[in-house]
């Protein structure tokens, strides 16, 4: 339990000062080796209300960031459970 909340406490930290392209594949990794990282999410969240600005590039989206790490955090956690159903069956 120590341990994930210290992990989790460096993530949030890394995420404010790595870019969003180191941010995303940490994240990724992350929600791999733990499970329910919702720290992602969350972080994403808060990275894109702080900074998120509507722009062209996502037709005046403003939380492209959040969108990308809920995709990220939907395809870990189904290819976490197909990896377990074919590994442990």
């Amino acid at each position: 339990m120590i341990v994930r909340i210290g992990i989790g406490l460096v993530f949030c930290i890394a995420s404010l000062i790595l870019p969003w392209w180191l941010f995303l594949p940490m994240g990724a990794l992350m929600a791999l080796a733990y499970r329910n990282f919702y720290e992602l999410f969350f972080m994403a969240l808060f990275l894109d209300l702080l900074y998120g600005a509507p722009s062209g590039k996502f037709l005046g989206f403003r939380f492209a960031l959040t969108f990308l790490a809920v995709i990220i955090l939907a395809t870990t956690m189904a290819l976490k459970h197909r990896l377990k159903n074919r590994l442990y069956v």
